[in-house]
């Protein structure tokens, strides 16, 4: 299962700084449509962007396939209320809609079949109320293809090493994560895991995303003054 092992040290790593990236793109959206009373966050991870969407009052509830990341989420504390479940994006079923329903981190990505992102936007369309919005960012085929076969950094005390590869026929990524880290009982163990990136033409996603239902579709590149055919990650903001 992907991230398992990285679970409990994803914050302290630093995949949880994406945030900051994401965060500007989030506060326009909201400055431009308004806050929402509920929000689902599918592929919700640890819970990080909850705890900025609860200190704005806003009801969150976040779903992830991943039980130890579920579990994460749910030990920390939020300015309101905060309800996580578990569930895979492709075929969960929380039996209600939401005005708001967010995808991020791209998570897309990690879906590695196109019937499976088919699944994925059929089900945000399900629990998406009527005139609502569905977003989600994803890596770019550019972004993907750029990848380093190498990377190394600090984050706090934690050195951490990253190993990517990209097979453009596929449009496959795998990369390893390798760290050292201190377990609860202050040990420092070794932790590895390799996670799947496919990507995937913005082409087949507005299609897909067209033929779930999803009529008014935006693309933005992350990255300001990028165009969408070089952008190494973009936002979808999706309108029912």
């Amino acid at each position: 299962m992907p991230y398992t092992i990285l679970a409990p040290y994803y914050d302290l790593l630093g995949w949880a700084d994406f945030t900051d990236f994401l965060w500007p793109h989030i506060e326009s959206f909201l400055s431009t449509f308004g806050e929402p009373e509920k929000l689902l966050d599918i592929a919700c991870g640890t819970g990080v962007l909850a705890e900025r969407l609860t200190a704005l009052g806003i009801d969150y509830h976040g779903i992830d396939i991943n039980a130890d990341m579920i579990a994460v989420a749910r030990r920390k504390k939020y300015s309101s209320a905060a309800t996580f479940s578990l569930g895979d994006m492709r075929s969960f079923d929380l039996g209600a809609e939401y005005p708001v329903c967010g995808c991020f981190y791209d998570s897309i990505n990690h879906i590695t079949d196109e019937t499976g992102v088919e699944a994925a936007f059929r089900q945000a369309y399900r629990h998406t109320s009527s005139g609502g919005f569905y977003l989600f960012d994803v890596n770019t085929i550019h972004g993907l293809s750029d990848w380093k076969p190498f990377h190394s950094f600090r984050k706090g005390k934690f050195y951490i090493k990253q190993y990517g590869e990209y097979d453009r026929k596929s449009r496959l990524g795998l990369y390893r994560v390798e760290a050292f880290v201190k377990n609860t009982a202050g040990r420092v163990i070794y932790i590895e895991q390799t996670l799947p990136e496919r990507g995937y033409t913005v082409t087949f996603l507005k299609r897909s995303l067209a033929a779930t239902g999803f009529r008014r579709i935006l693309i933005k590149p992350f990255r300001r003054f990028e165009t969408v055919a070089e952008a190494e990650r973009l936002l979808f903001i999706c309108r029912k």
